[in-house]
């Protein structure tokens, strides 16, 4: 998803095109595009905007959860998600 501000309609309107394309990807059984479904740690800071301690921190409180896939932290983009939309529900 290209940068936007958080709270825009347009960014509600790409992170809802996101979670379509993830789905459909996953009825088709078509599994074989990690890129669908993972975000590498530098991806997720880019993505929130955030710096690597307060990525620690929201690990840390169990907002988001890091998977060791190959000695690297990743990240399920669906999960990135989720988290995102809670916060701004709280």
């Amino acid at each position: 998803m290209k940068s936007q501000p958080l709270n825009s309609v347009n960014w509600f309107q790409q992170l809802i095109e996101e979670i379509n394309k993830m789905q459909q990807a996953f009825e088709d059984g078509n599994i074989s595009s990690l890129d669908l479904y993972l975000m590498e740690e530098r991806d997720v800071l880019q993505y929130l905007k955030i710096c690597k301690s307060t990525l620690y921190n929201y690990r840390k409180k169990k907002i988001l959860k890091a998977y060791n896939y190959f000695g690297r932290n990743v990240y399920f983009r669906h999960e990135v998600y989720e988290a995102i939309l809670k916060q701004l529900i709280k």
